[in-house]
């Protein structure tokens, strides 16, 4: 199984303000659905959404009922559910959270929701302390105060900076199970007594309008962030497998029965090469004729080793690389990952060949956690039919040739699966 990606081509732009951590979104009839923050990354920073009805050629603005969506899937009977980043602690019960959601039947009419995800021992913050980088604008409001219970004709308190309370909770990837009313999530956070994120696994049984919190995925206090930014798929095994991003290595683990257990956690290592992986926000597909796909971007370093691996400088290293890399397993089991390409790689030649210096191709700056002049590197990962896959990231300051502006957008490229 080989990846053949095409040239990457600009499907949003502006001069202006930032573009930046699409997600994507298939319909059956072919509608792509992409949420996109716009501004800088901070805190409470609002999305917008676009439609393309010709698969990505031209985009126009669509409704927006979730500000900041954290995950979005589509299910297998064409209804469509997408999650907020924030999820606000329920002030008459400390246990449960309300959270912004977007649903849709048939990918014609999006609505709002209010979900509730019960996450006991949850840490928070109080929105004083998240105002650090950024504070809510209104489309935060209603939430806040239905989290507040201030709907009811007389406020039982005052709501204030320091009585708010956000979770440490973000839902990075959903799958359906038995039908679209039956979905498995993943979601990080900091928990209990835990330094560092950890994942857990949350189950709905109603179509994600309620969450449980069930068994813990992956906890690791010795990684320099814990496990985060999780990506979850049931296999063909029945064997439900995740990837998470640590800020070190890229771990993986899986169940045998639905998520009750999990094994422990190991590092991701590719078998044609035998790197171990490191990066951020994996997503992982099953491609409908058989096998894996995964996407992650931003790595940091690869290592041949785990003494290697245990040897790493996150402080030198993060931020320190480019990469925007889409691999394969042939076998669809996740314990065969191989033929990764780049297409950080791809972007850059294509820039040299229009004459584009290389002050001014996308790259990483002397303050290397600044992204300014490259991109956030996370990717989303589709399949629009079988073996084509759509992979979109953002772009900034990007110049498509010697005498272009530099824009902030998104650049979008098809991957053929070759067999």
């Amino acid at each position: 199984m080989r990846l053949i990606p095409s040239q990457p081509v600009t499907i949003l732009a502006d001069r202006v303000d930032r573009r930046y951590i699409p997600h994507l979104a298939v319909f059956p009839d072919g509608l792509l659905r992409m949420n996109i923050g716009i501004g800088p990354d901070n805190n409470f920073t609002p999305g917008f959404s676009y439609h393309s009805y010709d698969r990505g050629k031209t985009w126009q603005e669509a409704v927006t009922p979730c500000p900041r969506v954290e995950w979005m899937e589509v299910f297998s009977d064409g209804s469509c559910y997408e999650i907020d980043s924030y999820a606000w602690q329920d002030s008459e019960a400390p246990d449960w959270f309300v959270a912004n959601a977007c649903v849709s039947r048939d990918g014609r009419e999006f609505r709002h929701e209010f979900v509730r995800i019960h996450a006991p021992g949850t840490q928070t913050a109080t929105l004083r302390a998240m105002r650090t980088f950024g504070q809510p604008q209104e489309p935060w409001y209603p939430v806040i105060n239905h989290a507040n219970h201030a709907y009811r004709g007389a406020f039982n308190r005052a709501i204030t900076m320091d009585n708010v309370m956000i979770a440490k909770l973000h839902m990075t990837s959903i799958i359906e199970i038995d039908s679209p009313s039956h979905l498995l999530a993943l979601a990080y956070g900091r928990h209990g007594e835990n330094l560092k994120c950890c994942v857990w696994l949350y189950e709905s049984v109603d179509a994600g309008r309620t969450w449980e919190r069930g068994a813990l995925v992956m906890a690791d206090d010795t990684t320099p962030e814990g496990p985060d930014e999780a990506s979850l798929v049931r296999l063909d095994s029945g064997e439900l497998y995740a990837i998470a991003r640590t800020g070190a290595a890229l771990l993986q683990a899986r169940s045998p029965d639905l998520g009750r257990t999990w094994s422990t956690a190991e590092p991701l290592r590719l078998s044609d090469s035998g790197e171990y992986l490191t990066g951020v926000w994996p997503i992982i597909r099953k491609l409908r004729r058989g096998g894996l796909v995964c996407s992650f971007g931003r790595p940091k370093s690869t290592f041949t080793s785990l003494e290697a691996l245990k040897q790493f400088d996150y402080v030198a290293e993060h931020y320190g690389h480019c990469g925007k890399y889409v691999m394969c397993d042939p076998s669809g089991t996740g314990r065969n990952w191989q033929g990764r390409i780049d297409l950080h790689e791809l972007e850059v030649a294509h820039q040299a060949l229009m004459g584009v210096s290389a002050e001014q191709r996308l790259r990483v700056q002397e303050d290397t956690n600044v992204r300014d002049s490259n991109s956030w590197e996370y990717l989303t990962l589709n399949e629009v039919e079988d073996d084509v896959l759509l992979v979109t990231y953002d772009v900034q300051r990007f110049r498509e040739n010697w005498n272009s502006h530099p824009v902030q957008g998104v650049r979008m490229a098809r991957v053929t699966v070759q067999r």
